[in-house]
């Protein structure tokens, strides 16, 4: 392994080098910072492209600003399992949100964040270099092993993770490993491939007393913030506007109706029940016989099997309920967030999606993207 703190630029500018060694070989294969939801959604990446995801250039899910290669064995564990990721360090995070917030504050109504957003944050990017941040240590890197990074000359320098409760590489004198950073990578895609896999922490994971707890609880305090301040745009811009055809068709509300209709001679009785209410799951619909007759009456609109997910892991319904809330400013900036996160693919567990995802109707399922 090629330490890529002591390389020069002119080796970093290839896109087919390893964010982590630096190196080329036939191994590397490609991750996707942003590997996007349903990348069929042409509105999706237009939004994307307003947020200014890739400067002033046109947004697209398999872009270069949005990609990165790792060795084969390092991907495995970058895509499946999530055990590490790539971060700035938490200052330049914490000058992002001031940063952001004051340009937000003056974005009103041009149809994209204004540019030197982009490149300012890149420029911090190459400024200042990535850290690597070990979300499960002992998985990645077993106790009491290091890492072998071999330098240019020959010299060999050991990283193993830190014992300071920060769960980063380090070498044996405790500085931490700085990934060089030359050719354009979103600094956005960084923040939304960080927060989505310390997203997927469980609190113990979080709060534990071993490596990296009260250090990864202020890396997610700080991207939940940028988060926040990523997926925003000015009252009344176009991605707030949705396409009445991909409204979810409330086919539940019509038969809950229907059934009112047949049980009742007036309409005296009580008000169905509203169609997005919190219900148990053991509180099976008594329709099931008539969901045939349900498929014609709802239109266009029919349910996906459980084999018939979505590359986000959602159902369609699913999907739609969620883009209806991508941008609704009622809701908790978390709820919001966690929305346009399962909207991408990037979303957590299903056991831990908010309490509208959990009618009986809604078809359980999803898989895990990084």
């Amino acid at each position: 392994m090629i330490d890529p703190a002591s390389t020069s630029n002119d080796n970093t500018m290839s896109d087919n080098r390893s964010l982590l060694t630096n190196r080329t070989s036939p191994d590397l294969e490609c991750c996707y910072l942003m590997p996007g939801g349903d990348r069929r959604d042409k509105d999706m990446a237009k939004f994307f492209t307003a947020l200014g995801f890739s400067g002033e250039k046109e947004f697209t899910f398999e872009g270069p600003e949005h990609r990165i290669f790792l060795e084969a064995g390092l991907r495995e564990r970058w895509e499946t399992y999530g055990i590490f990721c790539f971060v700035p360090p938490l200052d330049i995070l914490e000058k992002w949100m001031k940063f952001l917030k004051a340009k937000n504050a003056e974005w009103k109504a041009d149809s994209r964040r204004p540019a030197e957003v982009y490149e300012t944050m890149l420029t911090d990017l190459k400024t200042h270099g990535l850290r690597v941040l070990v979300l499960h240590p002992m998985h990645f890197l077993p106790k009491g092993k290091r890492i072998q990074v071999v330098r240019p000359n020959n010299s060999i320098r050991k990283y193993s993770i830190s014992s300071d409760n920060r769960s980063c590489l380090v070498d044996k004198s405790g500085r931490e490993l700085c990934i060089k950073v030359s050719r354009d990578i979103s600094p956005f895609a960084l923040i939304v491939n960080a927060f989505s896999k310390l997203d997927w922490l469980s609190e113990d994971e979080l709060y534990q007393d071993g490596f990296g707890g009260s250090y990864m609880r202020m890396q997610k305090s700080a991207l939940l913030e940028l988060i926040d301040l990523v997926y925003w745009a000015p009252s009344g811009h176009e991605a707030y506007k949705f396409d009445p055809k991909n409204q979810p068709v409330d086919t539940k509300g019509k038969r809950r109706a229907q059934d009112m209709d047949t049980d009742s001679d007036s309409d005296s009785g009580p008000d169905p029940e509203p169609p997005m209410k919190k219900r148990n799951v053991d509180d099976s619909d008594d329709s099931d016989g008539d969901s045939s007759s349900d498929s014609s009456e709802g239109g266009s609109h029919s349910e996906l099997s459980p084999d018939e997910l979505l590359p986000n892991g959602l159902t369609q319904r699913q999907h739609d309920m969620v883009g209806e809330r991508l941008f609704d400013e009622s809701l908790p900036a978390d709820e919001r967030i966690n929305n346009v996160m399962m909207w991408i693919g990037m979303g957590r567990a299903p056991e831990e999606v908010p309490d509208f995802m959990k009618a009986p109707d809604f078809l359980q399922g999803g898989t895990r993207r990084w």
